[in-house]
């Protein structure tokens, strides 16, 4: 796993679905995993045991501690009852 480099956090109390849109990728994993799961009651413990991932690791996925490998992303996903799709757009900057 590798260390994150954009730390930005979504405070849970203001996220909305639509807000994943303006952050980095990086951010959109960790707070798409982590206020799922909340949306699903799930705790870190039991979303553990589901996944396969050490407890300790997932709590750092969630905080931008650590960026998670495709398959640990897959894994999280279908335990949080969705799929990854994976697109690459065109930079409208350069």
């Amino acid at each position: 796993m590798h260390s994150m480099l954009n730390q930005q956090h979504v405070p849970s109390d203001d996220f909305m679905p639509g807000d994943l849109d303006l952050l980095s990728p990086s951010t959109q994993l960790t707070s798409f995993i982590k206020e799922t799961r909340k949306a699903l009651n799930i705790s870190q413990r039991e979303l553990s045991k589901l996944s396969g991932i050490n407890q300790s690791n997932l709590s750092k996925i969630e905080n931008g501690l650590i960026y998670p490998s495709l398959s640990t992303i897959q894994k999280l996903a279908s335990c949080l009852g969705h799929k990854v799709e994976l697109n690459f757009v065109p930079n409208i900057n350069k």
